[in-house]
């Protein structure tokens, strides 16, 4: 797991340039969405939130394995991959955020273009036009940044989830006292389940920001229908937006919106059938 879980810093070290671009990059689209008159970035506490839970849970699980856990280098081996995964998956979900926050805005701005005048009109749609695809460029170079360490996070945890569950169900069916490690596994699933949570929802509500880009800019050929200048400009940005699809997978293999919180349970569940079923049917033949 520790060997595995390496990888992480390495990819940090070897790919640190894409991460520092995907910082400048949402500068870059800050500074461009200025120049439009009714702009104003949306406030959202969201990632506060997100960090000061993590933390706390971390600590949590930290803390139970310190008390109830077994030697010092399990526990090291235990709670060194959790720490760096948890930091991974939580800074991956607070980048995706911040991206949403800035679509947000863009909608928000969309809808206020009718109280502007025709020439302001004009350049804010170019600039939005140009944010907003400074933003799908952002998506694609944090997707492929974090896509293979993401994927190892959820491999291991998922491994280490179906173990532990599988030791609860058989201590249950077999009516045995529960053993002291079995509360950092509690804690231990309590936490990977609020870190896939949260990044899964933080996509599917970016995406859900980027259709609802295409929606609104309909709304708005209808509603310039007479000015052909703006209709032209909204209709091209209408047809680019068919050209930049917005993706956050793991590798291109499994999509990272909520349907990978229905994956690894279905996945999880089957696994755990088959091994207790292998358990009783090995015990019935003893």
């Amino acid at each position: 797991m520790i060997l595995c879980i390496s990888v992480i810093p390495l990819i940090y070290v070897i790919r640190q340039k894409l991460l520092i671009s995907v910082k400048n990059q949402i500068k870059d689209v800050d500074n461009e969405l200025m120049s439009c008159s009714d702009y104003k970035l949306v406030k959202n506490n969201t990632n506060y939130w997100i960090f000061i839970i993590n933390n706390v849970l971390i600590y949590c699980w930290i803390i139970s394995m310190l008390i109830f856990g077994n030697s010092w280098l399990t526990k090291i081996a235990l709670i060194l991959p959790t720490v760096f995964g948890s930091i991974l998956i939580i800074q991956y979900a607070m980048i995706i955020n911040m991206i949403e926050k800035r679509f947000k805005s863009i909608n928000v701005t969309l809808f206020k273009l009718k109280s502007s005048m025709h020439r302001t009109i004009l350049n804010d749609i170019s600039s939005i036009k140009s944010a907003y695809f400074e933003l799908c460029d952002i998506c694609d170079n944090t997707a492929d940044f974090y896509g293979i360490p993401t994927l190892i996070v959820i491999i291991l945890s998922a491994i280490r989830n179906v173990g532990n569950y599988y030791e609860m169900i058989l201590m249950l069916l077999s009516e045995a006292e529960m053993r002291k490690s079995t509360y950092c596994s509690g804690v231990f699933a309590v936490q990977t389940f609020f870190l896939f949570t949260i990044l899964t929802t933080s996509v599917t509500r970016l995406l859900k920001q980027n259709a609802e880009t295409s929606r609104i800019i309909n709304q708005l050929l209808d509603r310039f229908t007479i000015n052909q200048a703006i209709t032209q400009k909204l209709f091209k940005f209408s047809n680019d937006l068919w050209h930049m699809k917005v993706e956050f997978t793991l590798c291109d293999i499994v999509p990272l919106d909520r349907s990978l919180l229905t994956i690894i349970s279905g996945t999880t569940v089957t696994y755990l059938i088959i091994a207790v079923q292998f358990h009783f049917s090995k015990t019935d033949q003893k």
